[in-house]
């Protein structure tokens, strides 16, 4: 559904997978906080709890917790004649559980663009989605802090590597896809990070020294998205050569005659 206001376009899109995890959500945060209320309410009546202002504090410590509840909830603190805290009320507002329940995966789109076609709109906005998650990437899977640029072909150059790091992270989703192992590649690029591999340096007489790269053995869970990905790892000790030298303290220098031992 779209509309027109002031030469912008409103977007209404509505996602079933996204609703059913929403009301999920909501629903986990108002039985949560309708039991803490109920707790609450226990500690007064039963007496325990008599301070109508530490009664507030607790209260207001859990509608922060549950903010999305809060909206669902009336919470009134009952005193008696005398003024003293004697119980607490706890009402659902039924006027805003009706929205609660038509409002998830539900979200709205605003674009100055003219094209009347809603789903071209919709696309259009998921690129730019895709775009930032590029950004991200070099932030978090790369490692790669933002980084100032004042030259344009810095800038460029920057540009591109978010490119290439987006379509390596599309391609490895596209890959997972296939296998059906979902579509979260961060969650599998933290898994496989469990992958440990270590270089072991060996002195030899006349020549360079000799480096064999060796693959410890994954754990199980890691080994089966392997073997899904159809992925094999080295079970054997491997010959590298044309390896730049880590810049390395004095103190962690292989030492001559010695077998010296670097970890990735």
């Amino acid at each position: 559904m779209s509309g027109c206001v002031d030469l912008e376009t409103f977007i209404l899109c509505r996602s079933e997978g996204r609703k059913e995890k929403e009301r999920a959500m909501l629903k986990r945060q108002v039985d949560s906080f309708d039991e803490k209320l109920q707790k609450i309410k226990t500690a007064i009546t039963s007496e325990r709890l008599t301070d109508d202002v530490q009664a507030a504090k607790r209260i207001g410590l859990w509608s922060g917790r549950y903010s999305k509840a809060v909206k669902l909830i009336d919470v009134e603190l009952i005193k008696n004649t005398a003024g003293r805290l004697v119980d607490l009320k706890i009402e659902r507002r039924v006027e805003r559980t009706d929205w609660a329940e038509k409002a998830p995966g539900c979200y709205l789109l605003r674009t100055n663009l003219a094209d009347e076609d809603p789903i071209k709109l919709w696309k259009a906005c998921m690129q730019l989605v895709e775009a930032e998650k590029a950004f991200r990437l070099t932030k978090s899977d790369l490692g790669m802090r933002p980084i100032f640029h004042q030259e344009e072909h810095r800038v460029r150059a920057h540009i591109f590597v978010c490119f290439l790091a987006l379509a390596m992270y599309k391609s490895l989703e596209l890959w997972m896809d296939a296998k059906g192992l979902g579509n979260s590649p961060a969650k599998l690029l933290e898994e496989f990070r469990e992958i440990r591999s270590m270089d072991i340096v060996m002195p030899v007489k006349d020549r360079n020294p000799l480096r064999l790269r060796v693959v410890a053995k994954p754990d199980e869970h890691v080994r089966v998205l392997l073997q899904r990905l159809d992925i094999k790892i080295p079970n054997r000790p491997k010959v590298v050569g044309n390896v730049v030298e880590n810049l390395t303290p004095e103190i962690l220098q292989p030492v001559e005659n010695k077998q010296s031992l670097f970890y990735n």
